[in-house]
């Protein structure tokens, strides 16, 4: 909470040019996560429908007279780290569709990390429903890059990942322009990291600031082409890995436990660390995700997330070697809690 006389910090609060009261907003400026708690947070935010699977929708009108459409994503923390590389409050995302003569998309642009991938819109998978299709967008595990097919991908530093596996999402639409929100062209950075190492990002700074903002052609221009072989050929390349492991979960109290053994497999590399996502498959709960060091093919972890009472978990787990190459991801079931006794019930003598 703010001090004696301070503003409360809302979105209402960021603007282009000045705070309220207060003074100018400055590049310089930034939002700092107090007590870095990450993923907890982002669960509690999850939980308030105003913040929870949204995208802001932006009409993009190039220099060259082409019209794009752009759906920004923002995610409270990446968290790449879950392999140990590029931790970093805040994350911004955004895929863009160019309207043909027609008023139809005729090519999209995806972002991924500090570049992209172009293709055409026959190239796009997508969602029919009750408003026409839609664009499917494969979030990568952790890092929110933004891919056309599911399956291992290249990344800085460590390959990016998505299985499909994961929940679809149906996302809100809040529109943005330039003529607001305020917080769209706030001129700061949405978080605090600053890089220090090629293996680390900077929090982003805001839709605005960003060049495809304003210049979307160019950016499409400077994307790589897709090109489906290529994901054919990441998703066959399993030697690189460790196997999937087994797992085995149980619960002890208000706690999950896991226990996991890795099959022998010669010339494969040996787990180094054990990642497990605890969720719901609805989605109902914001997916918490937890790196443990392994030594050895098989072991037990215990998650530190206090299930309660609560019903319908399910983690997914992989295992990954030193050099972050990852297996592919199994899932098992949480064991309910067992009923309660009724008010009231119990032995008497």
């Amino acid at each position: 909470m703010p001090g004696a006389g301070a503003q409360l910090l809302r979105l209402d609060l960021l603007g282009p040019h000045e705070y309220p009261g207060i003074g100018p907003a400055l590049k310089d400026d930034f939002l700092d996560e107090v007590g870095h708690n990450y993923k907890l947070d982002a669960a509690r935010l999850h939980a308030d429908p105003a913040y929870a699977n949204r995208v802001y929708g932006h009409v993009a009108h190039d220099p060259d007279g082409s019209r794009w459409l752009q759906y920004w994503f923002f995610s409270y923390y990446n968290d790449k780290a879950f392999l140990g590389f590029g931790l970093h409050e805040g994350d911004l995302e955004m895929i863009q569709l160019r309207l043909g003569a027609d008023e139809q998309p005729d090519v999209a642009t995806f972002a991924q990390h500090s570049g992209g991938e172009r293709a055409n819109w026959a190239q796009v998978h997508r969602h029919p429903d009750q408003d026409g299709p839609r664009p499917l967008v494969y979030v990568a595990r952790g890092s929110h890059a933004s891919y056309l097919r599911p399956g291992k991908h290249d990344g800085p530093v460590v390959p990016d990942y998505n299985d499909a596996g994961g929940p679809l999402v149906d996302p809100a639409l809040d529109v943005i322009s330039d003529a607001g929100p305020g917080w769209v062209l706030w001129p700061g950075s949405w978080g605090s990291t600053r890089s220090t190492n090629p293996l680390e990002s900077n929090s982003p700074r805001g839709p605005a600031a960003h060049g495809q903002w304003r210049r979307p052609s160019a950016f499409h221009a400077s994307a790589d082409e897709f090109d489906e072989a290529s994901y054919e050929r990441g998703d066959a390349i399993a030697e690189a890995a460790p196997p999937a492991p087994s797992l085995s979960v149980s619960r002890v109290g208000d706690q999950a436990t896991v226990g996991f053994q890795v099959p022998p497999a010669a010339g494969r590399p040996a787990p180094a660390h054990l990642v497990v996502t605890l969720g719901t498959p609805d989605d109902s709960l914001a997916p918490l995700t937890y790196r443990f060091d392994v030594t050895g093919n098989s072991g037990e972890v215990t998650l530190p997330t206090d299930l309660g009472s609560g019903e319908g978990y399910e983690v997914r787990a992989s295992v990954a070697s030193d050099d972050g190459q990852a297996s592919p991801v199994v899932r098992e079931a949480v064991p309910d809690p067992p009923p309660r006794a009724p008010a009231g019930s119990g032995g008497g003598g």
